[in-house]
């Protein structure tokens, strides 16, 4: 005779794991119990699951958790899968979360097989993963751990559609002429010969 399967989902925290059950048949999953995030207390309180010629399915959310808690279960004898939880079935503006609540509509959807797996990797290509993850953030706190960069005061700025004055550069116009223009120091000199030309010529 085949045991009958006991459809456990898991909703896994850093510090916490909400266990659900869900027995065969057309019963609602229920709430089993809340106990920290620890593989080995997990296992005990799976195992006072079951009964007499019954065998566990596991499942959770793939998530920031990663993929260590399946890999124990499944070296325990236990069987898990890690599932996708954007295709997890939901109804349409159902918006009420609670680790609860979750767990117990992850075990229905175990038992009814809705739910899609997700492709465990090797131990050494998740570590990878988790270090290129881990980059970013180093950077973001390193940019943000960083001096402020310089602020320019207003009144330091150049009016608006000019550009700043180089080097040996004159500059002339009045304020909200609405025009102001540049002229070089070499042109000033050119300017000053002639008028010095002009008024010799003009004295003799």
């Amino acid at each position: 005779m085949e045991a009958s399967v006991v459809y456990v989902a898991l909703d896994v925290h850093k510090d916490s794991i909400v266990i659900a059950v869900a027995r065969e048949g057309r019963e609602a999953a229920e709430h089993g119990k809340t106990i920290p995030n620890d593989a080995v207390r997990l296992q005990k309180a799976l195992k006072l699951l079951l009964r007499t010629g019954e065998r566990l399915k596991v499942c959770y959310e793939a998530g920031p958790t990663g993929f260590v808690l399946c890999r124990r279960l499944r070296e325990a004898g236990i069987e898990c899968l890690v599932v996708a939880p954007s295709l997890v079935p939901g109804k349409p503006g159902d918006r009420v979360k609670t680790d609860r609540r979750d767990a117990r509509r992850l075990a229905h959807f175990l038992r009814s097989g809705d739910l899609t797996e997700v492709y465990l990797p090797h131990e050494a290509v998740e570590a990878i993963r988790d270090l290129k993850r881990a980059r970013p953030r180093r950077q973001v706190r390193r940019a943000r751990g960083a001096a402020p960069t310089e602020q320019v005061s207003p009144a330091a700025r150049p009016p608006t559609g000019t550009q700043p004055p180089g080097p040996k550069s004159t500059w002339t116009g009045s304020a909200g002429s609405g025009s102001t223009t540049r002229r070089s120091s070499g042109s000033w000199r050119t300017t000053s010969r002639r008028w010095r030309t002009w008024r010799s010529a003009w004295s003799d």
